[in-house]
């Protein structure tokens, strides 16, 4: 279930997670307070809810989803008001209301934020998966093709290093868990993930890999373990950078800090 079809999946049920969450929010507010506090209090802090309770359930769809690109994000948001603005107005047509009664909501009136609590929808998957360090920049297949080749070839010339060295290529560009594996190499019993980096300097590569990325790569390292069961293995993270005269500088076992790699 990875690429599209997990955002597909994810991204619906995202969206009929909020249809009842809305639908007990309205009832909420007509029947507990609106009678309390008056309709000047019950709409905006109606709204106030029901954008923390969209809130809660994006936070839990982008995990599931993984890291992709603005567009992508953006996209699950535009989906999101769509659907909701069909929902709404097919429901409000099923029940014969006017127009003129399905659009009162849009007017601010009574303090009612519901043009607001749209407007989130389409930017809260973005907002959050940025939060979450689930923004990639962008879908390498539309990088300009030399900077494609420069990648790829940057990840041969590692796997090159690697293979001397004894270590046996197993996977290369694994995807899951909400992240990638540049490499995922083994010998004895340590299964290596590098990653690994091209930039004018080296020092340019390392300092592009933050703890976001780092977070993001181990998280696809454990699901890569735990779907191949290979928790016999002990992980280790090693990070190479290759710099425009290209050479090689690796990092080793940088989950350890300070202890040597081979």
């Amino acid at each position: 279930m990875l690429g599209m079809g997990r955002l597909l999946l994810w991204s619906v049920l995202g969206w009929f997670a909020v249809i009842p969450c809305a639908i007990a929010n309205g009832a909420v507010r007509e029947f507990v307070l609106a009678p309390r506090w008056g309709m000047a209090v019950a709409q905006p802090l109606s709204g106030v809810l029901l954008a923390l309770a969209i809130t809660l359930i994006v936070a839990l769809m982008v995990g599931r989803i993984g890291a992709r690109p603005r567009a992508a994000w953006l996209a699950v948001g535009a989906g999101w008001l769509l659907a909701t603005l069909a929902f709404e107005f097919a429901m409000g047509l099923a029940a014969g209301r006017s127009w003129e009664h399905m659009l009162a909501p849009y007017r601010f009136h009574q303090g009612n934020l519901w043009v607001l609590v749209l407007a989130w929808i389409v930017v809260a998957p973005w907002l959050l998966a940025r939060w979450r360090g689930l923004v990639t920049p962008g879908d390498p297949r539309r990088l300009p093709p030399d900077a494609r080749a420069l990648g790829q070839a940057a990840e041969r010339r590692a796997c090159r290093h690697l293979a001397w060295r004894g270590w046996r290529i197993v996977a290369r560009n694994w995807i899951g868990g909400g992240g990638e594996l540049d490499i995922v190499a083994s010998r004895w019993r340590t299964l290596l993930v590098v990653e690994v980096r091209r930039r004018p300097q080296t020092a340019e590569a390392f300092a592009s890999i933050d703890r976001a990325k780092l977070d993001r790569t181990l998280a696809a390292a454990q699901a890569l373990i735990a779907r191949f069961e290979l928790q016999r293995y002990r992980l280790r993270l090693d990070l190479i950078g290759i710099d425009a005269a290209g050479r090689l500088v690796r990092r080793r076992d940088v989950l350890r800090e300070g202890r040597p790699g081979e």
